[in-house]
């Protein structure tokens, strides 16, 4: 475990987080092909799904938990009900369903 304060631009760098010498020393082959294909490439479809597939193991894996970002802070409530979709940008992304 490591913990840790990271200032994440609007449009991060993910190589921080799944490329070579990532910031956790994650390792996962697929990963570590779609980062070099995305980095590797200027079609924006291909990245697109890159990026989808790389969103969709993260959310399988869960390398990575964060605590707080550096524009909000996130309360928790264990009466919190409803579909909860953060993604890396917004960690309040689908908001407006949640209820208590």
């Amino acid at each position: 475990m490591i913990l840790c304060s990271v200032n994440l631009s609007p449009a991060p760098d993910m190589s921080l987080f799944f490329g070579d010498g990532n910031l956790a020393n994650y390792n996962n082959e697929e990963v570590t092909n779609l980062m070099n294909e995305v980095k590797n490439t200027t079609d924006e479809q291909i990245i697109k799904n890159d990026y989808t597939r790389l969103a969709e193991i993260y959310k399988t894996e869960i390398p990575y938990i964060s605590l707080y970002t550096n524009k909000h802070t996130i309360a928790y409530n264990t009466e919190l009900v409803g579909e909860i979709n953060s993604n890396w940008f917004n960690p309040f992304c689908g908001i407006e369903t949640w209820y208590k």
